[in-house]
């Protein structure tokens, strides 16, 4: 059976501004979604058009986790928005590797919610609302 796509994303956390990274396991499906503002900036000289320019952009990092109470990554983000503590989020789309992406940056946690399905499991669902730029490089 082939890889599944996506199955190699990590997300991590750093509660020291970027020292030391601690992985939160069992996570399940992880996006990384940069967003721009639109300023209408339509006026009576755009003929019948909308005009619009950027403004403020902002990005989330959302994932989904199977929840493990033991999972010291997953207690640092529960933390985090528990005291409305800025902390910084690693994201890694192809997991760990020479040469592989990674795009990490500041968050406050806007969600955290525990969602169960079947009886047995329960998911954490996070969300973090990025607090400045994010940055993207290579491993």
């Amino acid at each position: 059976m082939g890889k599944q796509l996506g199955s190699n994303a990590t997300v991590e956390v750093s509660t020291d501004g970027g020292v030391t990274f601690t992985k939160a396991f069992r996570v399940k499906k992880a996006s990384f979604t940069p967003k721009n503002n639109l300023i209408d900036a339509t006026d009576n000289d755009s003929n019948g058009w909308k005009e619009q320019l950027y403004g403020d952009s902002h990005a989330d990092l959302s994932f989904t986790c199977n929840y493990d109470p033991t999972d010291s990554g997953q207690a640092a983000v529960i933390n985090a928005k528990i005291t409305k503590t800025t902390i910084l989020l690693r994201y890694r789309p192809r997991g760990t590797g020479a040469s592989l992406p990674q795009i990490f940056g500041l968050a406050q946690m806007e969600e955290t919610m525990y969602d169960s399905e079947h009886e047995k499991t329960q998911e954490l669902v996070c969300t973090g609302k990025s607090t400045a730029a994010w940055t993207e490089n290579l491993q």
